[in-house]
């Protein structure tokens, strides 16, 4: 603008003046949010890279760590701005590549002030398609309104009155600060969002996962509504965790605990019972809202997801295909059978009223992407319903909800033609997809309450632990850590990062600096340093391409690619012999193969004399192997015996024998500089066993080494923690509150909004202008 004025929503930027004020009063924003709003409007609706960011905010002679740089100015103007990364009004992220403001600016035209990415145009017609009518339903002893076959959920009437009759503006915020805040105790943000026009007012709330606790890796379905929408249950630590909707925290629920990692968790239709899969135990099991001993309803092969029925029937995938059981427990019975020519995966099915047939999501070797699909039980067959897309739930109402990358769609559907009827319309940005799997991780209902998972990342720092237990934080600075590895020199970290990177970088201890080591569009993670320190080896993710690659640790030269597979797979770089001749590592098949992910170990030689090929392949699961220093023999975790334990088997004629190292449970197994000890974790504590002898191991009795550990180990795949090369000093990552302004900044989340259903309709009024939304 002439005058260097340009206005958006409340705010007016000057940017001759430098300030932004909201509603004629200004707002304090430091010198780098300011300068980064500036460059944002400057171009709406496009995307500015990262490497224009800093070229405008920092001198070119300036060093400066411009990841965390740049990601504390975009939080600090989030925060100014009031707006989210998870659901943003204002600044929008585009993964990997930098910001785009998606403001209305005042003399912008007609544009939207959100457009949201989605599968489709999204045009005028949805305003009319996507009504949704509320229905209520019949309540039972517990006020728990009886569900589809999609787990719906019902309101409760009196509490819907009693918001009805509050003021237009009213505030519902309930803040835990002090001590408690900074000690990761559930904080609830809400408030209540009330239009005239609406029948209902629209709540909002965040669910802040306490740092204590860790949302288990690579879970479907980790969240879950009961159908009066008293309480939101979701899977941490191995165990289910309950938040009754008034309450402050969450508690974990008896007679769950130690049976993890838990990969889903369900209510059932009148909200007195939750189901979960156990894996440790191979079983589909459930417990009483309230706690109690866990009943065994079934035994599965893995768990890709599933509903419970209005019908008594909890109908789940696996491997095989889709299967339904009584909730009183019994042998599953096949419904649908994947298609193993194909390589078929199918998961979260849901069964249709009526018998129209089972709702579930397909991914298969031989096409890419995911696509949702309705098969009749009876004559009909496979109906693809959706080309693109995930995890479908129906509402009685009329509509499908489904994921579509990071957006959450809402799309009418005709149960009598099992089509879809209308445009769809995108209502939430920021929904978190499983990077392997592309699982969406939502709840809905049918009469108003919606859950999902955000992508955020949590934030957390490196932590050294001596054997004493005393704790030193590193000095990198707090990023999105995973899988820490020393170099064999002691002078140098690797690891994963999580955020919108996911590549690998080395932090340098002596010259405090980070040293990017890959740069594609993969996922890379898990690096596994050469003997010699000059080398990583790890492995990347990239739609149906899994790979373990090389490349030189100072940051010279490209990626040489060791080996790589199509499908739905994964390839996780374990352990390299002392000789840095082999390479061991988990190859986890996710399509076809009995086991539901089949974990294998396998071999490949590194000078390239050979193919990759199965060093230890059985129908359990093994993984996490670690080859001794002296090249001799091979640790690992398998549950052969039903519980993960740890296992020595001679290497690498593995046939030689087996041996069990641990009791009682264990993973991640580790071993000493010097090879006289193995470490690995159990529960929340770590152990150690002495390993000597000869020809056949002699292995001592396990002894504590850690009695509490900074975080609770419950991922299946990958070694969380890395040991000094001296041997007295454990690394492991921590998950920090404190960077920021914001405590929360980076942490886990779930958005709960309820009477949702009121907010698709103003959306669709909002956007109903012939304004049409590019995917």
């Amino acid at each position: 603008m002439a005058d260097g004025k340009t206005r958006f929503g409340p705010f007016e930027l000057d940017t001759k003046a430098g300030e932004l004020a909201r509603s004629g009063r200004r707002v304090r924003l430091q010198d780098k949010p300011l300068k980064l709003l500036v460059a944002l409007v400057e171009r709406p609706h496009e995307v500015v890279t990262r490497e224009e960011l800093r070229a405008r905010l920092w001198p070119p002679n300036m060093v400066v760590e411009f990841d965390d740089g740049l990601n504390t100015a975009v939080n600090k103007l989030r925060r100014a701005l009031g707006d989210a990364a998870g659901a943003p009004r204002y600044v929008e992220t585009v993964g990997r590549r930098g910001y785009r403001f998606i403001g209305q600016l005042a003399d912008d035209g007609p544009v939207l002030e959100a457009p949201i990415p989605a599968r489709a145009r999204i045009a005028a017609a949805t305003a009319k398609a996507i009504a949704l009518p509320r229905r209520p339903g019949p309540s039972s002893e517990a006020g728990d309104v009886a569900t589809g076959a999609g787990g719906a959920v019902s309101g409760d009437a009196a509490a819907a009155a009693r918001e009805r009759g509050r003021p237009n503006w009213q505030p519902a915020a309930v803040l835990a600060f002090g001590s408690a805040l900074f000690a990761g105790v559930l904080i609830v943000a809400a408030f209540v969002l009330r239009d005239p026009s609406l029948e209902s007012p629209v709540t909002r709330f965040t669910i802040v996962i306490p740092s204590a606790q860790r949302i288990e890796a690579g879970a479907y379905q980790s969240v879950a509504i009961s159908p009066s929408s008293g309480h939101i249950a979701y899977v941490a630590n191995g165990r289910v965790y309950l938040r009754p909707r008034d309450a402050a925290e969450a508690r974990p629920v008896e007679g769950t605990e130690n049976q993890g990692p838990l990969v889903g968790v369900l209510f059932s239709p009148d909200g007195e019972w939750m189901a979960y899969y156990s894996a440790r135990y191979r079983e589909l099991r459930k417990v009483p809202r309230t706690g109690g001993a866990p009943i065994r309803v079934a035994a599965a092969q893995g768990y890709l997801g599933g509903s419970w029925g209005a019908d008594g029937r909890i109908v789940f995938a696996q491997s095989e295909g889709v299967y339904a059981v009584a909730e009183t427990g019994g042998v599953p019975e096949l419904l649908v059978a994947a298609d193993r020519e194909r390589g078929e995966r199918l998961q979260n099915p849901v069964l249709l009223p009526n018998g129209r047939g089972v709702l579930f999501t397909v991914a298969a070797e031989s096409e890419p992407g995911r696509r949702i699909v309705v098969q009749s039980l009876g004559v009909g067959g496979r109906r693809v319903t959706l080309a693109s897309g995930t995890d479908a739930r129906y509402l009685d109402t009329g509509h499908l909800v489904f994921g579509d990358g990071g957006t959450l769609v809402v799309e009418p559907f005709d149960l009598a033609s099992l089509r879809t009827t209308g445009a769809p319309l995108a209502v939430a940005q920021g929904l978190l997809q499983q990077s392997v799997i592309q699982s969406a991780d939502f709840a809905v209902s049918r009469s108003g309450t919606l859950v999902y998972r955000t992508a955020a990342q949590p934030l957390r720092t490196l932590v050294w632990v001596d054997r004493e237990g005393n704790r030193e934080i590193a000095e990198a600075p707090p990023r999105a850590y995973n899988y820490p590895r020393i170099s064999p020199d002691g002078a140098r970290i690797a690891v994963s990062l999580s955020d919108e990177d996911r590549d690998i970088f080395a932090w340098d201890s002596a010259e405090r600096t980070f040293t990017r080591l890959t740069f594609n569009a993969d996922v890379d993670m898990l690096p596994v340093w050469v003997l010699d320190s000059g080398r990583i080896v790890f492995g990347s993710r990239s739609g149906g391409r899994s790979n373990i690659s090389r490349r030189s640790a100072d940051g010279t030269g490209g990626a040489e690619v060791l080996v790589e597979r199509q499908g739905d797979m994964v390839l996780q770089p374990n352990s390299v012999t002392p000789s840095a001749t082999h390479l061991v590592f988990r190859h986890a098949t996710f399509v076809g193969a009995a086991g539901g992910p089949d974990n294998d170990l396998w071999i490949l030689p590194l000078d390239g004399s050979g193919p990759a090929k199965p060093l230890l392949a059985t129908e359990r699961q093994e993984l996490n192997a670690e080859i001794s220093p002296d090249g001799r023999w091979l640790a690992y975790q398998s549950n052969e015996t039903g519980p993960f334990e740890i296992y020595i088997r001679p290497f690498p004629e593995i046939d030689g024998g087996v041996w069990q190292a641990s009791s009682g449970g264990g993973i991640q197994p580790l071993w000493a500089p010097d090879g006289g000890q193995l470490f690995y974790l159990a529960s929340e504590r770590m152990m150690s066993v002495s390993v000597s002898g000869g020809a056949t191991p002699s292995i001592g009795a396990a002894r504590v080494v850690l009695a509490s550990l900074p975080f609770l180990p419950y991922e299946r795949s990958g070694r969380a923690y890395d040991l000094s090369p001296d041997g007295q000093r454990f690394l492991f990552v921590n998950t920090t509150t404190t960077i920021s302004d914001d405590p929360f900044e980076g942490a886990d989340r779930y958005e709960v909004v309820l009477n949702w259903s009121e907010e698709l309709k103003r959306l669709a009024r909002a956007r109903g202008t012939g304004v049409v939304i590019e995917p």
